[in-house]
C-alpha cells in the first residue's frame, strides 16, 4: 500500500468559474414594483467549470465533489437576494428544484421583471451558507468553518435590465481545489490513501461584486488546522497523470 501526504499552506491553488441562468414563471409583479408589463422569469441554471478535466456531477453535491453543471445544484440548492437599486425586492430566498423547475422553497415562482428596470441578483450555494445580511452592494464578509464537510461553496452576481426575463448570474467557486495525480515513478503498486495536512478549518471570506456579473474573493483570518483524508482508493501508480480520488476543497 502506498500513501501520499502533502502539506497545504492555505494558498488558493485553483479558481473555478460557474454560470447560473436565473429566470422564473410568473403572473404577479414582484412586490414593491408597480410596473405591470414585466416579463416572467424562468430559472435555467448552468454551472460551467474552467477545468475541463473535471467530470459533470449529475447527482448533486457530495463530499469532495465539485459542482459542474445545472443538475449538481439540485441537491445543494442556492439562496438569492434581489434588489431594484437600493430597494430589496426579495431577501434571502431559498431556491429549490421541483417538478422540473426552480422556485422559492415551499412556494411558487410568480416574479416578473420589467424590461426597463435594472435588477441586481446576489446568490450563494449552498443555501444555508452563513452569509449574513445581504445588502444592495452584495453579500457581506462571512466566516466559513465547514471545510470538513467538503461542500463546493459558490457565490454569484448579475446586474442588468429586463433581459427577456433571464438573468445570467455568473457563479464563482469560493474554495480552492487540490487534485492528487500519479507522477512518473512507476512500479509502486496501487495508491489506496491520500492525505492533505495543514489545512485551515476556518476563514473569513470577503466577496466583492464587480462589473455586471463577477464576484471576486479575498480570504483571511484563518484558524484551525486539520488533515483531510481519502482512503479506500485504487489508483494505479503505473500510469502518469491519473487522478487519485476526488479533489480536496480548501480555503
Amino acid at each position: 500500500m502506498t500513501m501520499m501526504s502533502v502539506n497545504y499552506n492555505r494558498a488558493n491553488l485553483l479558481g473555478f468559474v460557474a454560470f447560473l441562468l436565473l429566470s422564473a414563471c410568473s403572473k404577479d409583479v414582484i412586490p414593491g414594483n408597480n410596473d405591470g408589463d414585466g416579463l416572467p422569469m424562468t430559472i435555467q441554471p448552468e454551472v460551467v467549470s474552467t477545468d475541463g478535466a473535471l467530470k459533470s456531477n449529475d447527482g448533486g453535491a457530495t463530499k469532495a465533489t465539485l459542482i459542474n453543471e445545472a443538475a449538481g445544484l439540485r441537491t445543494q440548492g442556492f439562496g438569492l437576494s434581489l434588489y431594484d437599486g437600493t430597494t430589496a425586492l426579495k431577501s434571502k430566498v431559498e431556491m429549490e428544484y421541483k417538478s422540473g423547475a426552480w422556485a422559492p422553497k415551499g412556494g411558487t415562482m410568480d416574479w416578473k421583471w420589467p424590461a426597463s428596470r435594472t435588477y441586481s441578483f446576489y446568490a450563494w450555494s449552498p443555501a444555508d451558507l452563513p452569509v449574513g445580511t445581504v445588502t444592495s452592494t452584495g453579500v457581506p464578509a462571512f466566516t466559513y468553518s465547514g471545510i470538513a464537510d467538503q461542500k463546493d461553496i459558490m457565490l454569484g452576481y448579475y446586474s442588468g435590465t429586463g433581459n427577456n426575463g433571464a438573468a445570467p448570474v455568473k457563479f464563482s467557486h469560493a474554495l480552492a481545489s487540490v487534485q492528487f495525480k500519479t507522477g512518473t515513478i512507476t512500479g509502486l503498486g496501487n495508491i489506496t490513501k491520500v492525505e492533505l495536512s495543514g489545512v485551515a478549518t476556518s476563514g473569513t471570506c470577503t466577496p466583492t461584486a464587480s462589473g455586471s456579473e463577477t464576484v471576486n474573493f479575498a480570504w483571511g483570518s484563518f484558524s484551525g488546522n486539520t488533515t483531510l483524508t481519502q482512503s479506500g482508493l485504487t489508483a494505479a501508480s503505473t500510469t502518469s497523470g491519473t487522478a487519485i480520488g476526488t479533489p480536496f476543497l480548501v480555503l
